[in-house]
């Protein structure tokens, strides 16, 4: 199957091939799919390859990579911690949200196909991620105030289920159920004691639901 990567700051992911149906989830900028699908000329049935999940996004709001280039981006990436942040083209830039991937990054530059970006903005290799309980709320906090948006992933409108996939993918490694949780928080975990911040930080839902 053809892979591909999302080139805009958001994407919408939708139910059906089609405007007006749902919305599902969304695709952050330099997030990668596979296409199970084509509808036409206009929509692709994609596959996310950060939470696994399916739904129909519009032609023209991806890029068609390779195979090695699928592995290559897949493998090496940074995550942005900027809450918007303009990466630098040749001839343009992309504001792109906290949690957007900027693959093969050196620190300054990565390369979409031929392009290079620059960003000079903080960034946040996979290998410097320590999930726990500071890191949690640190997170968390800089999601405050955002509004709802059923199917959202980006700071600027975002659904609660969603809300650490959208950066570090952790409900998928905390489910399921609580004593994965405790396994990664520590028994004595922060979040476990300030239940006013815990019942905002899971918003009434259980943690072993976080992903379903």
């Amino acid at each position: 199957m053809p892979f591909g990567i999302c080139p805009f700051s958001v994407i919408p992911v939708r139910s059906m091939p089609s405007h007006r149906s749902e919305l599902l989830s969304q695709l952050l900028f330099g997030e990668l799919f596979e296409i199970l699908e084509t509808k036409g000329r206009q929509w692709y049935r994609v596959r996310c390859s950060n939470d696994h999940f399916v739904g129909w996004i519009e032609q023209a709001q991806c890029k068609l990579i390779t195979p090695g280039e699928f592995e290559q981006y897949r493998d090496n990436f940074a995550y942005s911690l900027e809450l918007v942040q303009a990466v630098m083209g040749p001839d343009h830039f992309i504001p792109v949200t906290m949690g957007a991937r900027l693959p093969n990054f050196d620190g300054l530059h990565f390369r979409f196909g031929d392009l290079v970006y620059t960003f000079s903005g903080q960034a946040l290799t996979t290998g410097d991620i320590r999930p726990g309980a500071d890191f949690l709320l640190k997170i968390a906090k800089r999601y405050l105030s955002t509004p709802f948006l059923w199917g959202g992933r980006s700071h600027l409108e975002w659904m609660p289920r969603v809300l650490f996939n959208s950066f570090t993918n952790l409900p998928v490694s905390i489910c399921p159920g609580k004593r994965k949780l405790k396994s990664i928080l520590g028994k004595s975990s922060i979040l476990l004691k300030r239940r006013s911040l815990a019942t905002w930080l899971f918003l009434k839902i259980k943690p072993e639901k976080l992903c379903t």
